[in-house]
């Protein structure tokens, strides 16, 4: 049990599969499940939720406050209506494992986007590209 940072109320930490990282600036090819990791209990999880946790490598996201060595929370399990435009998914590629913003975009395209100016958008067909999760929640270790 960790004590909460706003409060004295006790927490109850839940554990979840930690993947080694996945990529913010470059991608990543394999990710092991290595190791589990506890973590706060997800605001309005469900029952029958599925989450990960992985370390974030690079700095694309850095505009988010997002940066290098931060950890994602992830849901394994979604709906296709939470999928909104500027959704931060992490999302399988031709070119990797890449976490990024989610944009639909026209012709069966999908658009994925960077929160730093140095990374170019990239695009590719819709049937190219596969999400593995929906990012809930970062944090950092201090």
């Amino acid at each position: 049990m960790q004590p909460n940072a706003t409060s004295a109320e006790v927490v109850e930490l839940i554990e979840v599969p930690h993947i080694s990282e996945i990529g913010a600036g470059t991608s990543v090819e394999y990710l092991p499940f290595v190791r589990k990791r506890k973590i706060r209990p997800v605001k309005g999880a469900r029952t029958f939720d599925r989450f990960i946790s992985t370390r974030i490598a690079g700095d694309s996201l850095h505009d988010d406050g997002i940066f290098d060595g931060d950890y994602a929370i992830c849901r394994l399990n979604f709906e296709i209506e939470e999928l909104t435009n500027g959704r931060l998914v992490v999302i399988r590629t031709p070119v990797g494992l890449l976490m990024k913003h989610f944009y639909l975009a026209p012709n069966a395209r999908v658009r994925l986007a960077s929160a730093n100016p140095d990374y170019p958008d990239l695009f590719f067909d819709i049937e190219d590209v596969e999400i593995q999760a929906i990012v809930v929640r970062t944090e950092r270790e201090w």
